[in-house]
């Protein structure tokens, strides 16, 4: 007998491979693998980036109802609202007063409603949404939505500072830079005078909140980033070192927190060039994260800062226009636009 192997035919040689069809099936069968789990680690990341940006909404939200309840927590200062006889008030009295068109401005007052149209107007004024650069302005380049008073001749105690480019005309409170108009209209604080017949004296010039539609706490934290960027290049701080955004006019001109009091470069040219060479790259689509910026980590004044620049990271804080103002940016490098009212 022979052995049982050698009864066995062999197969060709040939057939121990695979055919260029079988070969393209396998080819195709793998890249649908390889699609599918993309597509799975793609979607994955796309999720990932939605829950970041997700969380840093949240996180914003939760500050800015802070700063909100804060704002809401005090009373409207009494610079917006003041208990004044009849004939006088401010423009919150008289736009709250109900009028009967038998004479002008004698309408029949109420308080709460002046309280109320006052307190809208503070909120604007702390919290500001947007902002545009008026480049003609060489004293406040940003404008927070602003529009002038009652345009006319300024009060004898605006400065000749104030009555350039007509800032009075948008000093805050509402009308505190205009004095007598319309008639019966006087904005400043009225001193009893028993031998005047109206029983008033001479008025007394109010210190102003904010201007441009801000207040001068609410603009500083933009303000403290731009004088910060244009620090680079080599000016001299000025004394104090937040002079220009510390709510005060430390130069004694009549202006508070003008571009002027951020220091010097080397001989007489100010900060004020590099400043506007910043804001020369700004685009206006990144306006509102600068401005929701500025308001929780670098917010000045009484109601401060909500949160601490070291809390973000550099995926979520970037300069994506190269104007010196930090914008808060989504996964995808998008500015956050922060809306005040967004419902109505």
């Amino acid at each position: 007998m022979r052995p049982f192997h050698q009864d066995t035919k062999r197969r060709p040689s040939w057939s121990l491979g695979f055919t260029l069809i079988e070969l393209m099936i396998v080819m195709v069968i793998i890249g649908i693998i390889i699609a599918f789990i993309l597509t799975a680690a793609w979607n994955g990341v796309r999720r990932a980036e939605e829950r970041a940006t997700q969380a840093l909404i949240v996180k914003l939200d939760t500050g800015m109802t802070d700063r909100l309840d804060a704002l809401l927590a005090t009373r409207a200062d009494e610079l917006y609202v003041r208990d004044l006889p009849f004939e006088r008030g401010t423009p919150y009295d008289y736009l709250a007063r109900v009028y009967t068109g038998k004479a002008p401005f004698q309408g029949v007052r109420s308080n709460i409603r002046a309280q109320i149209i006052a307190r809208f107007d503070q909120i604007q004024a702390e919290l500001p949404e947007v902002f545009v650069v008026q480049n003609l302005n060489t004293d406040y380049p940003l404008n927070f939505a602003a529009v002038p008073f009652l345009a006319g001749a300024p009060s004898p105690f605006i400065t000749a500072a104030m009555s350039t480019n007509n800032h009075y005309q948008y000093l805050l409170p509402m009308g505190v830079g205009v004095q007598n108009q319309p008639a019966y209209l006087d904005i400043g604080v009225n001193t009893p005078n028993p031998n005047s017949t109206n029983s008033y004296g001479a008025d007394q010039p109010l210190a102003s909140t904010g201007i441009y539609g801000a207040s001068y706490t609410a603009a500083a934290g933009l303000y403290k980033n731009l004088a910060l960027a244009a620090a680079l290049h080599g000016y001299t701080p000025p004394s104090p070192p937040n002079a220009g955004y510390d709510g005060s006019d430390n130069n004694g001109n009549g202006l508070i927190d003008e571009m002027s009091e951020n220091g010097l470069l080397a001989g007489s040219v100010g900060a004020v060039g590099s400043m506007f060479d910043l804001l020369s790259h700004h685009t206006h689509k990144t306006a509102r994260a600068e401005m929701l910026y500025a308001l929780l980590v670098e917010g000045q004044g009484p109601f401060g800062s909500v949160f601490n620049a070291d809390e973000f990271t550099d995926k979520e804080v970037r300069d994506t226009d190269g104007d010196g103002l930090p914008e808060f940016i989504d996964a995808w490098g998008e500015p956050i636009q922060y809306f005040r009212w967004p419902i109505f």
